[in-house]
C-alpha cells in the first residue's frame, strides 16, 4: 500500500506530461499506476523515479531533510554520512562579484552522462522485467520516469544522442514492452523537460541506417524511396529488434512503440507519433524483398554494424516542455544547482569542489 506522499509524487509526475483535467479521464490504479481514458480508449501509465543513490532519494523525499542537515542535524542513515556533504561556500557571478558569502549548502558529485545513461538503462531493464505482472486489460502501457539523477545537468537544449545513449540503454529501449518510455529530465529545476526515449532511439537508428545507404552510390541508383523502410525492416530483424510496417496516409512507415519513421529525399526522415491512440486499425504492410546485389546489401549491413558498434548518433534539439503542474507539497519545490568553491574552516585557504551544490530555498 502506497502512502499519501507517494501518490502525490506519482500524480505530480503524471501531470507534467498528461492533461489529466481536460483531455483524459484519470484513475489511480496499481501496476500500472494510472489508467488513462480518452474517447473510449484506455491505456496505462507506470510512474517511476530515478535517483543517483539512496542519499539523493532521501534529500528529495524526506520533508525538510536538506534544511535539517544544513542546520546541523545528524544524517538519518549511515550512508548519508559519506553520501551527503554540508559545506560552506562563496557564490560569485560570472564577473567575480560575490553574491553569497559563507553560505551553507549540500555538496554532491555529479555523474557523467554515461553514468546517468547506464543507471537509466538498469532502471528500464527492471521495469521491462516487471511488465508481465501488470494488468493488461488496458490497450497499452507507457513508462514515465521522473529523473532526479541528473541534478540539473542532463539532456539540454542541444545534445548528442551518441553521447547520451549507451549500448545498454539503446538495447533496453529497443526490447521494451512499454509502448513509450518517457524521461522527465531535471525534474525539480526550471529547465525541466521531457523526451520520448523509444521514439528518439528509433529516429537515431533509422537516420543512421539511411546515412549508411547514402555511402553506396550503387544503392542510391537502385533503390526507390519506398524501399528504404523494407530494407530497414530486414536489418532490424537481423539484429533481433523487429519493426512493423504500416501504411499511413498512403505512405509506408516502419513502426516500433508509439512512433513510426519513413524517408524521402525531399523531406528527409519523417516521424509519425501515435499519441497514445489505438493502432489496431492502421493498415499493416507485408514486407517486400528488395532486390539488391548481394555485395551492395552486405556493404550497407556492414556499414550499419560499424556505426552501431561505434555508437553513431545525431545532434538534436528535440525536447518537449513539461506542463504546468500543481506542486502538491507544503515544502518548496526547487533546489538551486551551481558550481562552488568550498571554504575549509580548518585552513585559511580555499579548495575547489568538483560537483554540484544544492541550496535549500529556506537557506537563501
Amino acid at each position: 500500500m502506497q502512502n499519501d506522499d507517494s501518490l502525490k509524487w506519482e500524480r505530480y509526475i503524471l501531470d507534467l506530461v498528461y492533461d489529466g483535467e481536460g483531455e483524459f479521464g484519470v484513475e489511480h490504479a496499481d501496476s500500472p499506476d494510472f489508467k488513462m481514458t480518452r474517447n473510449g480508449y484506455t491505456f496505462g501509465v507506470e510512474i517511476t523515479e530515478l535517483f543517483k543513490d539512496g542519499s539523493s532519494a532521501r534529500l528529495v523525499k524526506l520533508p525538510d531533510y536538506m534544511q535539517r542537515l544544513i542546520d546541523g542535524e545528524r544524517p538519518v542513515h549511515k550512508d548519508d554520512v559519506k553520501g551527503i556533504n554540508v559545506a560552506t561556500v562563496r557564490i560569485e557571478d560570472p564577473d567575480g562579484t560575490v553574491v553569497h558569502e559563507d553560505l551553507k549548502v549540500i555538496i554532491s558529485e555529479t555523474g557523467s552522462l554515461r553514468d546517468h545513461a547506464d543507471a537509466l538503462a538498469e532502471h528500464i531493464e527492471r521495469k521491462n522485467d516487471a511488465f508481465q505482472g501488470y494488468a493488461h486489460s488496458v490497450g497499452h502501457i507507457d513508462l514515465l520516469i521522473g529523473d532526479h539523477f541528473s541534478s540539473g545537468e542532463s539532456i539540454g537544449e542541444t545534445y548528442s544522442t551518441a553521447e547520451f545513449f549507451t549500448p545498454r540503454l539503446r538495447e533496453a529501449l529497443r526490447v521494451s514492452p512499454f509502448r513509450e518510455v518517457m524521461l522527465i529530465t531535471n525534474l525539480l529545476y526550471d529547465n525541466a523537460a521531457w523526451v520520448p526515449l523509444r521514439q528518439l532511439e528509433l529516429m537515431e537508428s533509422f537516420m543512421v541506417f539511411v546515412y549508411c545507404i547514402y555511402q553506396s552510390q550503387e544503392a542510391l541508383a537502385l533503390l526507390e524511396e519506398a524501399d528504404v523502410v523494407h530494407l530497414y525492416a530486414d536489418e532490424m530483424d537481423a539484429h533481433g529488434t523487429p519493426v512493423t510496417l504500416r501504411s499511413e496516409n498512403g505512405f509506408e512507415f516502419a513502426a516500433r512503440g508509439n512512433s513510426s519513421v519513413a524517408y524521402t529525399p525531399k523531406d528527409g526522415t519523417i516521424v509519425h507519433e501515435y499519441g497514445d491512440l489505438p493502432v489496431d486499425d492502421i493498415e499493416t504492410v507485408q514486407r517486400r524483398h528488395i532486390d539488391l546485389p548481394e555485395e551492395v546489401r552486405s556493404f550497407i549491413h556492414e556499414e550499419y554494424q560499424r556505426a552501431r558498434d561505434g555508437g553513431a548518433g545525431f545532434e538534436s534539439e528535440y525536447i518537449r516542455k513539461v506542463r504546468d503542474a500543481v506542486w502538491p507539497f507544503d515544502t518548496a519545490r526547487r533546489t538551486q544547482s551551481f558550481e562552488a568553491t568550498a571554504i575549509d574552516p580548518g585552513t585559511s585557504g580555499q579548495g575547489h569542489v568538483e560537483g554540484a551544490g544544492s541550496q535549500s530555498p529556506e537557506a537563501s
